[in-house]
């Protein structure tokens, strides 16, 4: 069974729909794989809307004879929308405080940075909108509310940004060129996840910790 097909999201679906464009074949067996979609140049993508990890063993199995690219929403603007216990009246609506930014792609990429400069690996941040919709239920989760997220819904995209080889990874991670940098400097440069992004590319093998300014590590390119 596919990644995520048992419970499809209509953000999973509507993705999916959007890139397959028509043309290409959905949920296609491919070796020991059931893959999103196969174009008929024979690439695979796949749809991940969450936890990118879960796709190492297929990655490395697929990239080994055919191109994959993994198409990962980011959201930028998530509208919640609560409804009743039944369901059909929707009884709150408002715009979540938290967006997300394409730096975000450094926290799922734990287990995929080997791939970061194999030819056969790409990855498209589709960032977009999206509507949250939350159900009412009998009983309080752990986190102290008694609503269950019931579906996300698409509703624009604002840009798409390719990753493809080490370039396009240091220039979402927000790298200074020429001079030495540390976990502050991307901070300043705006991306939140720089300790994930600092971990990564040097797993990467992309940076390389050249000394210390004060408490910090600093880093340079390699």
């Amino acid at each position: 069974m596919g990644i995520e097909t048992y419970k499809e999201t209509n953000l999973h679906r509507q993705l999916k729909e959007l890139y397959s464009g028509g043309n290409e074949y959905t949920e296609i067996k491919c070796g020991n794989w059931v893959c999103d979609i196969i174009n008929k140049d024979g690439e695979i993508t796949e749809i991940q809307t969450r936890n990118l990890s879960a796709l190492e063993r297929k990655v490395r199995d697929l990239t080994r004879t055919r191109s994959v690219r993994i198409i990962h929403p980011i959201i930028e603007k998530k509208t919640i929308e609560k409804t009743d216990k039944t369901g059909t009246k929707i009884i709150s609506r408002r715009t979540s405080p938290k967006k997300e930014t394409p730096e975000k792609i450094f926290k799922e990429l734990t287990r995929l940075w080997p791939y970061i400069n194999n030819p056969n690996f790409t990855i498209l941040l589709v960032c977009c909108d999206i509507i949250e919709l939350r159900r009412e239920t009998e009983e309080k989760k752990s986190r102290g509310n008694n609503y269950t997220v019931e579906n996300k819904t698409l509703t624009n995209i604002n840009k798409e940004i390719t990753l493809a080889g080490k370039d396009d990874f240091l220039a979402t991670g927000k790298i200074p060129v020429g001079k030495d940098f540390t976990i502050s400097d991307l901070k300043k440069a705006g991306n939140k996840y720089g300790g994930y992004t600092l971990w990564v590319l040097k797993k990467a093998d992309l940076i390389r910790e050249t000394g210390r300014q004060g408490r910090k590590k600093t880093y340079s390119l390699v």
